[in-house]
């Protein structure tokens, strides 16, 4: 987690700054306490064994059915394609697990990685909001992407979700 988090460049467009090791113990430790009741779902992404990101399903507002999709990649890896499979699958979770209505990304139009898996996933651009939020001192552009489940299609059988 330290070698994708720590690398200022692999978070350029987070909210935080690079994370320290201890940081990284904390949000671990937040993260894998158990909560029963969670809404916020953060998996590792593996390859070979080996940890390469993070993606993640954050329910933001359960009575309305709607989940935020946010991802993350060790540089070594970018370009490859691979978390496509990781997030389709955490969609296809949402959608049919918590019978979620919508999933969408935020994500600085300046992130093209970003835009690109947004759009493979099958989301569409729903939005661009102008200097939305400030991150690292620079007020930044949000686009907003987002994916409905289809009422007509059973939740958990997107026919693309893998």
């Amino acid at each position: 987690m330290l070698r994708v988090e720590g690398d200022a460049e692999a978070v350029r467009y987070q909210s935080f700054e690079p994370r320290t090791a201890d940081a990284c113990r904390a949000y671990l430790a937040r993260d894998t306490a158990g909560d029963p009741d969670r809404t916020c779902f953060d998996l590792a992404v593996t390859l070979d064994g080996s940890f390469i990101g993070r993606v993640g399903l954050d329910i933001k507002r359960p009575e309305r059915s709607v989940g935020e999709l946010w991802f993350m990649l060790d540089r070594a890896h970018w370009r490859r394609g691979l978390m496509f499979e990781a997030a389709s699958a955490l969609i296809d979770y949402g959608f049919r697990a918590h019978g979620l209505h919508r999933i969408f990304v935020e994500c600085d139009p300046r992130n093209a990685a970003a835009v690109r898996l947004a759009e493979k996933l099958g989301m569409q651009r729903e939005g661009l909001l102008r200097k939305h939020v400030c991150i690292k001192g620079e007020w930044c552009d949000s686009l907003y992407y987002g994916l409905l489940r289809d009422p007509r299609t059973p939740a958990g059988s997107r026919p693309d979700a893998l």
